[in-house]
């Protein structure tokens, strides 16, 4: 997947948007953003053994494009973009 990381700024998620789509506070280390259509919320996600929970989805996430969620934009800047390969345990 392509992979890029994002923040709650206002650049990256525009602005008022504490909470994630599903409803969670996001959380760096365990929040993800995901096409919803390829990754349900509350699926869980390797990445390079680490797991993230999708519990966001973003207008430019389509497809096999993952967004990891930063507690800072720094982070989520100097995190760039990668191409990874994930396993998905979608949820039930």
């Amino acid at each position: 997947v392509r992979a890029t990381g994002y923040c709650n700024c206002a650049a990256c998620s525009g602005p008022g948007h504490p909470h994630t789509a599903s409803g969670t506070v996001p959380k760096q280390g365990r929040t993800i953003a995901v096409d919803r259509r390829k990754i349900p919320f509350g699926s869980k996600v390797e990445i390079k053994g680490h797991m993230y929970r999708a519990e966001d989805c973003g207008s430019a996430i389509k497809g096999n494009r993952i967004d990891i969620y930063f507690a800072s934009h720094q982070s989520a800047s100097r995190f760039g973009v990668k191409y990874l390969t994930i396993k998905v345990y979608k949820k039930k």
